[in-house]
């Protein structure tokens, strides 16, 4: 199973470059980003690393939170691999737990053209 996983696996560059952003407080230049990206090639990175974070348990708590609510800002849907009862699992662990949604998604929900729209409870 190693050795399959290795040609399965997509290329993560797209998830490099938004961390990257992300760190240096780049909200609206990482947002454009992930609105100008290939939606299937971001679609599937995403979804990889959402089941890679899942799998890692409590270590991995707040990335699966953050994957889940990048994909559905994208997307404004629920990616393949989200969990709801995880989902909220996550919510409950996290530091943050007295906002709807982790800090950097607030940051950046603003520069997508229909934020508004998103309600903050999105599981």
């Amino acid at each position: 199973m190693g050795l399959l996983s290795i040609f399965f696996k997509p290329d993560m560059e797209p998830l490099g470059k938004i961390g990257k952003l992300m760190m240096c407080g780049q909200y609206e230049q990482c947002s454009k980003y992930l609105q100008e990206e290939n939606p299937k090639k971001l679609s599937r990175c995403l979804n990889y690393q959402i089941g890679v974070k899942k799998k890692q348990g409590k270590d991995g708590m707040h990335a699966y939170q953050l994957l889940v609510e990048i994909f559905y800002l994208r997307f404004r849907k629920h990616a393949r691999r989200y969990d709801p009862e995880y989902y909220n699992q996550c919510k409950k662990n996290a530091s943050e737990n007295d906002r709807p949604m982790c800090y950097e998604v607030q940051q950046m929900a603003p520069y997508f053209a229909d934020a508004k729209e998103w309600n903050t409870n999105n599981d």
